[in-house]
């Protein structure tokens, strides 16, 4: 919600920042035997995983797409003024927050040279783990690199990862806030069957792409 960032609201803007990082070639040559790649909010390795859902993603062949959702943005960055104290660049602007980790800030750096050659201007902002946490509880931040471990958990429940308030314990830091995808992550937490929580997880995968 920060109003600085507010072209993070533009869904084309999303989609141009996903399709420009090769998320696999990232954690295969930065992140290996440590990270999978996560082309969407279930990973691939769980029974709740949808393979049909198709969440933005690089593609090799098609180069364009991210460039092509960003001439599409319509929330549009201020021009450049050289009377103002600090000028603006005409440039999408923002922050990208990184914990202090050498394998975090090696992929950090690489989302910022992409995101570079889509005209934008990133920064990317390396603080060490205590204030990396308080920050993101805090909302203090553009956009973050969020490392999750989930490797103890067998159920795929990401409730907690993407429901309205980051509140109690929450890890919603980007503030993400969709009451269809809360109902159905409610509803699935509580659901017993496992072909309705199935479906239900479907659904939420789907509507989060």
């Amino acid at each position: 919600g920060r109003d600085s960032v507010n072209f993070f609201r533009d869904q084309r803007m999303r989609r141009a920042l996903a399709y420009a990082i090769d998320r696999r070639g990232l954690v295969e040559t930065m992140l290996k035997d440590r990270a999978i790649p996560a082309d969407g909010p279930i990973l691939p390795n769980s029974w709740a995983y949808a393979s049909s859902t198709a969440c933005p993603t690089f593609d090799p062949n098609n180069p364009s797409q991210a460039q092509d959702n960003l001439a599409l943005v319509q929330i549009t960055p201020p021009p450049p003024d050289p009377n103002a104290a600090t000028p603006s660049s005409g440039r999408y602007t923002f922050e990208l927050l990184v914990p202090n980790d050498a394998g975090l800030a090696r992929v950090a750096d690489a989302m910022v040279s992409a995101w570079s050659r889509l005209n934008m201007d990133v920064a990317l902002v390396v603080v060490d783990s205590v204030t990396f946490r308080e920050r993101l509880s805090a909302g203090s931040f553009d956009a973050a690199l969020v490392e999750l471990n989930l490797a103890p958990a067998a159920d795929p429940d990401p409730y907690s990862l993407w429901r309205q308030l980051p509140r109690d314990g929450g890890l919603n830091f980007g503030a993400m806030n969709d009451r269809s995808i809360s109902e159905l992550l409610e509803t699935a937490r509580r659901a017993t069957d496992g072909a309705t929580r199935i479906q239900l997880y479907r659904s939420f995968q789907q509507v989060f792409c």
